[in-house]
């Protein structure tokens, strides 16, 4: 035991914390040069349903499931609307930082307000188009 002693200090335990859920998607996303509209809201469902799984709710993945079939029924993504992608984006990694450090109030916050912005592009969109 002496022996190991000195080997024991050095040693530090890995963390054990895992990955905030989505961290590879936003990865792949960021590396996306300019993608179009399909791809953007593909990548984007595919993070924000990694974020849901991660909740380990059920009832709460099914309802947002079937809010998002009806979220999709815009002219077009409102991640294709002036920089709101790239936007969007650096949001997807605050809000994963905020999951990393288990901040719950400030993904909370993140998440709202992240969601609150896309509504309000999706409304003028969909003024837009009802007046043309």
């Amino acid at each position: 035991m002496q022996q190991l002693r000195p080997h024991l200090r050095e040693w530090q335990p890995p963390h054990r914390r895992p990955a905030p859920p989505g961290r590879g998607l936003l990865s792949r996303d960021r590396a996306l040069p300019d993608p179009d509209d399909a791809t953007r809201i593909r990548t984007n469902l595919e993070f924000h349903a990694a974020i849901w799984q991660a909740t380990h709710n059920p009832v709460l993945v099914d309802l947002l499931e079937r809010l998002t079939t009806h979220l999709v029924h815009a002219p077009h993504s409102t991640l294709s609307v002036g920089d709101r992608w790239q936007t969007a984006l650096a949001e997807h990694a605050r809000m994963l930082e905020a999951i990393r450090t288990r901040d719950e109030p400030m993904a909370r916050t993140l998440a709202g307000d992240h969601m609150n912005t896309a509504r309000e592009i999706r409304l003028t969109l969909l003024r837009e188009a009802a007046t043309r």
